[in-house]
């Protein structure tokens, strides 16, 4: 996992408290991180139509909110731990707060799973907040890439949609 998440765990699931971004206008969005292991895979091994699925799920109490995606196995040739990351703006983590009834400061928990196959596991979790200054840093950090490059490759761009 990247060095910049300041919330990580190693096991599948981790609380987060959401004070911060309830409270903190500075705070712009979350990225959530899953890594997870595979072991020797074979694509040709599986069964027709099952394809992995990476969940996320967010609950507090009984409420909860899941995010699916696939895992495209056919990439996944070596073992090894791969890592999938996720960006929620402001207004997208605010509404999942608000659908799992929890709009107040307490915890919720982020978990992680992988269903539908065997020989993936999930390894670690976490997030890490993301500030206006993040954007900022990243911005800059961009256009001395930009130049030192020639312009020779294109970035993404991330933009504050609240501007």
């Amino acid at each position: 996992m990247p060095h910049w998440f300041n919330n990580q765990r190693v096991a599948r699931s981790i609380s987060i408290d959401p004070i911060l971004i309830i409270l903190d206008n500075d705070v712009i969005g979350i990225v959530c991180c899953v890594v997870f292991s595979a072991a020797s895979h074979d694509p040709t091994t599986a069964p027709i139509g099952q394809t992995p699925v990476l969940q996320l799920r967010f609950h507090s109490g009984d409420l909860e909110l899941h995010f699916c995606t696939p895992v495209c196995t056919k990439l996944i040739m070596v073992e090894s731990n791969h890592m999938w990351l996720t960006y929620f703006t402001r207004k997208s983590f605010l509404k999942i707060l608000k659908d799992i009834g929890n709009e107040g400061s307490n915890c919720i928990r982020m978990e992680a799973s992988i269903v539908e196959v065997e020989g993936l596991d999930v390894k670690s979790c976490g997030y890490h907040w993301v500030f206006n200054e993040d954007l900022q840093e990243f911005n800059l950090r961009t256009m001395q890439a930009e130049i030192h490059l020639l312009g020779t490759t294109s970035f993404l761009a991330i933009e504050d949609e609240a501007q």
